[in-house]
């Protein structure tokens, strides 16, 4: 089995989606609602929010996946590498 040495944050607002999560070793379910968000701005909000929990701190790298319609289930096609800023703000978005 994969043992990750790093932590692994999933971020759903659905509540079924968090508890499979809980399943998974190492695997860390948040609940985060992007509704109504684009992709860049989702990731931008949830390293915030991250950042506010005390989960990350500055300079810390960041690979954040999500879909091109945030709400299409299995719509995973976008991977990105992100770092943590000082103020908490998503770096490396290019023009996010």
């Amino acid at each position: 089995r994969f043992r990750s040495s790093v932590p692994i944050y999933g971020l759903s607002r659905h509540a079924s989606a968090r508890r499979q999560m809980a399943l998974m070793r190492e695997v860390f379910p948040i609940d985060f609602d992007s509704r109504g968000q684009a992709a860049n701005v989702a990731a931008r909000e949830s390293i915030r929010e991250l950042f506010r929990h005390g989960l990350l701190v500055p300079g810390d790298r960041v690979i954040f996946t999500s879909g091109d319609s945030m709400e299409a289930r299995g719509a995973t096609n976008t991977l990105r590498l992100l770092g943590v800023g000082a103020d908490g703000s998503a770096e490396g978005l290019g023009s996010l």
